[in-house]
């Protein structure tokens, strides 16, 4: 099944992460194994779509992207309920357990909401509650360690959930031994090498 996905990188590097997406599927073997399609940059990041295999080669390939993160639902909002409504009806169960724990992160461009805080409390609170109506059970929160990660993106109209195929973000892959002052995020630092050509 097609699925639509966003790979978040830092802001700069748009151009830089589609052409990689692009030479990642046009690899050999990829359009058979893991076949996507690449549709356009937007401030911080690269929309793409594919089957699931898509996102883990991404996850496995990219450089520069931070992470992949999976559309799951979509819609116009005016307050915080529209929002808790469209979360609450999403089957999260197709994709984790309530056995499993959760995290919420939300980001915002232009949105008139006073308390982003507050819209995160209203999305893990439609995650749970829809889970308890139709399961009789609900997922724990745990904001350090959560076995699924839940992204929400606002814009001034519109709310957009994700979940998170990633993990812990693709700039840690063979972590550093040693930190200086102010290290270099490696996703960053490959993004500026292929921008010099390098």
């Amino acid at each position: 099944m097609t699925q639509a996905f966003f790979a978040p990188c830092p802001r700069g590097l748009e151009g830089a992460l589609a052409e990689e997406l692009r030479e990642i599927a046009a690899r050999p073997g990829m359009a058979a194994l893991a076949p996507f399609e690449v549709h356009r940059e937007v401030p911080g990041g690269v929309s793409f779509s594919g089957e699931m295999a898509a996102a883990y080669a991404v996850n496995l390939h990219s450089r520069i992207a931070s992470r992949v993160l999976m559309r799951v639902a979509a819609r116009g909002y005016r307050h915080e309920d529209d929002i808790y409504s469209l979360v609450r009806n999403q089957r999260w169960e197709q994709w984790f357990s309530p056995d499993e724990s959760i995290r919420v992160d939300l980001t915002a461009t232009k949105s008139p909401l006073r308390s982003l805080n507050f819209t995160a409390l209203r999305i893990k609170d439609g995650v749970c509650d829809g889970m308890r109506d139709r399961l009789g059970a609900r997922p724990s929160v745990d904001t350090v360690s959560p076995d699924v990660r839940i992204y929400a993106h606002l814009t001034e109209h519109d709310c957009t959930l994700y979940l998170d195929t990633t993990g812990e973000p693709l700039f840690k892959r063979g972590w550093r031994m040693e930190k200086g002052e102010a290290p270099l995020k490696e996703n960053l630092a490959a993004g500026i090498l292929r921008l010099a050509g390098w």
